[in-house]
């Protein structure tokens, strides 16, 4: 069982922090400072802002070691060389965390309805769980879920008292999940926020001369027929206590207060007020970021659509009333904006140039490094950012999260994004890996599932592999086991090992196993658009058509991406007199229509809130498929390997010039959202 370990443990000659959570670590350290300086946006501005400005424009920036150097900065320092120590040993000792961490949970949710079921009678050691406990999915655990969301606060998954439900951006068959989470596990969630900066500062000495401009933004939080509150894992992250009144940390000042992101608004306004705050103080941006790269790439695309507007504002003083609506964020602006006509003067010469390659770093003079996750399907994004920047460093800060957890941490921010790879904190939770081999698939039964399983890429439990036992150049599915109740679950990420961190393996993010199409961190597979599809093929039946085959890409040539519907038709009767490249523009708008009202409900509040756009039809002519096939055997497909693509990437050229040359008939539904689409609490997974 973990324990608390005493002082001199802790500290001691040889000792190992391992084996205490690092909240413990830091308050011990705190305690030596005699001040944990806990400060809020407001706090900072008015009791540290003449030292800080004094760092900032690198008049008196303050010294490690100096006799004069700030309070505030001597504790912001000794908290980093406690996380950092932390960072070090738990790497250095995997194998001991994982054991740890496996008991621990075990001795908290062993005894609850979900694991009572297989027989671990008190055992916490790793042999006894892996031979009794079944690898599990979203499937297996929604009937828990479904009980705790109706207000059953009986030990079902875990042994405390469930305080939040987290909705991911993934989907079960059109739905997104749910994940009742205890206060432990976002305080894990909080141990992950306190390693990454310091590996950072680490990495990328200097950044406590600057702010940050970060494109922050929270959803909708609903309530639960029990009161438990649901909403997403970011907008916990930002709405929580921890984040609220987090530490003094100078390398972490935004530009904006928090009242600017933190309440739920039309994510336009949001993004206006990002922009108006970090233009006002352009001389301290050294940082610009969002979590994903889209999100970043949109942000500068707003920036050069409305400048002139953004221009005006800082000229008089005020915000213009079309582009920021939202009341409570008028009056954080307004806090900070005063009128400044040299300012937009220099704004105005810099943004009218015919060229914006390289303009973000003539806007933001002292701008070093972007920061935003651009591995994976966001390195599509990398050209933009390259182009506006000036090729300025992109760096990859961000955890390897999901809604089930933060898990993971880049350590070595500076590589380029093509070599970027994240490392597992071992005291976070139990992992384990399924070697992924393509080429052989098999089925197997899951917890509360019948006999029959269901097909995925994996095989039999016997090769499940633990955290020390991964080869680099193998690709793995993870499973987590976490402190709110997870068991061996997938969450569908499938991972490659590419080094080690000390001796824990570090991993690139390689794909998700089902998303077909994503445009702004939402996730839509298969199932899902088949779903909508099929839908749309309704609306086409009294025009004697049918849909002959589909496929779907994202269009982020736009400042807001949308989805893109290939629809390939023919006629359901010889008789017929439709045309199968014209169709009448009111049918379309209602295929349109109906294909977005039957996405995931993610989808729904993106696209309801701004952040994913019109989606739009494609009519394709006859043979455009068969067109698609002969490319598909051209490059070595064999006829019974060859399945039509149902989403094609944005990179795969070839494939989208064939549709492109093949497109008949183009539309874009324009109308309004339904408010109703927004349908947070799902009945089923299934």
């Amino acid at each position: 069982m973990w324990r608390p370990l005493d002082e001199g443990e802790a500290f001691g000659e040889g000792s190992s922090t391992c084996s205490i959570r690092l909240e413990t670590l830091l308050e011990r350290s705190w305690k030596r400072q005699q001040q944990p300086f806990i400060m809020t946006f407001k706090e900072e501005a008015n009791e540290e802002e003449s030292q800080e400005e004094e760092a900032l424009t690198g008049a008196a920036t303050p010294v490690e070691g100096a006799v004069d150097e700030p309070e505030c900065f001597k504790a912001w320092r000794a908290r980093e060389r406690v996380v950092i120590q932390y960072l070090e040993d738990v790497t250095k000792r995997p194998l001991r965390e994982q054991e740890r961490m496996l008991e621990h949970i075990l001795s908290k949710n062993g005894h609850c309805e979900y694991l009572r079921r297989f027989g671990l009678n008190g055992a916490t050691d790793v042999k006894t769980f892996r031979e009794r406990v079944p690898v599990s999915d979203y499937n297996d655990v929604w009937p828990f879920v479904q009980r705790i969301m109706n207000g059953d606060f009986s030990p079902l998954l875990c042994g405390n008292r469930i305080v939040e439900i987290l909705q991911s951006s993934g989907t079960t068959n059109g739905k997104g999940k749910l994940h009742p989470v205890t206060e432990e596990d976002l305080n894990l969630r909080t141990t992950l926020w306190n390693i990454m900066t310091p590996a950072l500062n680490r990495a990328l000495p200097g950044l406590e001369k600057g702010k940050c401009l970060f494109f922050y933004s929270v959803h909708e939080s609903t309530v639960t027929p029990g009161g438990i509150v649901a909403q997403s894992a970011t907008t916990s992250f930002i709405r929580s206590k921890m984040f609220r009144e987090r530490l003094f940390n100078p390398t972490y000042r935004l530009t904006s207060p928090d009242g600017v992101f933190n309440t739920h608004a039309p994510a336009t306004d949001v993004m206006y007020a990002h922009l108006l705050l970090a233009l006002v103080q352009r001389e301290h941006v050294m940082r610009m970021g969002a979590i994903f790269a889209y999100g970043l790439v949109r942000a500068i695309r707003y920036l050069e659509e409305f400048w002139p507007d953004l221009c005006e504002d800082i000229r008089n003083g005020t915000t213009n009333e079309g582009r920021l609506t939202t009341e409570h964020i008028k009056k954080e602006v307004m806090t900070i904006l005063r009128p400044d006509p040299a300012r937009a003067d220099a704004l105005r010469e810099i943004c009218s140039t015919e060229s914006w390659e390289g303009i973000l770093k003539r806007i933001w003079p002292n701008l070093k490094v972007l920061d935003t996750v651009s591995t994976g399907a966001s390195a599509i994004y990398l050209p933009n950012l390259n182009f506006y920047s000036g090729k300025l460093p992109v760096i990859c800060t961000q955890f390897y999260a999901c809604t089930e957890g933060f898990f993971g941490i880049n350590c070595e921010p500076t590589k380029p994004p093509e070599k970027i790879a994240y490392t597992l904190i071992p005291t976070i939770a139990y992992y384990e890996f399924i070697p992924v081999k393509p080429r052989r698939r098999v089925s197997r039964p899951v917890a509360g599932s019948d006999a029959a399983g269901r097909e995925i890429s994996r095989q039999c439990t016997e090769e499940i592999l633990d955290l020390t036992q991964l080869e680099i150049g193998q690709e793995y599915e993870i499973l987590i086991t976490t402190v709110s109740g997870l068991c061996r679950y997938s969450i569908g990420d499938i991972l490659k090992v590419v080094g080690f961190y000390n001796a824990t393996p570090s991993f690139q993010v390689v794909r998700r196993k089902k998303t077909l199409i994503s445009v702004s961190n939402e996730k839509t597979d298969e199932q899902d658009l088949f779903l909508a599809v099929t839908a749309a093929a309704k609306l086409l039946e009294p025009l004697q058509l049918r849909v002959h085959d589909y496929t779907s890409t994202a269009d982020l040539s736009q400042k807001v991406g949308h989805y893109v519907i290939f629809l390939e038709l023919a006629k359901s009767t010889s008789d017929s007199t439709s045309s199968c490249t014209d169709v009448p523009e009111n049918v379309l708008d209602d295929c349109c229509g109906i294909i977005e009202t039957n996405l995931n409900d993610v989808y729904r509040e993106y696209r309801r809130d701004g952040y994913i756009g019109a989606a739009e039809i494609r009519i394709l002519k006859p043979g455009t498929f068969d067109e698609l096939v002969k490319h598909a055997f051209s490059i070595g497909t064999t006829v019974t390997q060859y399945k039509t693509p149902r989403g094609i990437e944005i990179t795969n050229a070839p494939v989208l010039a064939i549709l492109e040359a093949g497109t008949a008939q183009r539309h874009q539904w324009w109308g309004t959202p339904d408010p109703s689409w927004r349908q947070p609490l799902p009945s089923s997974p299934v």
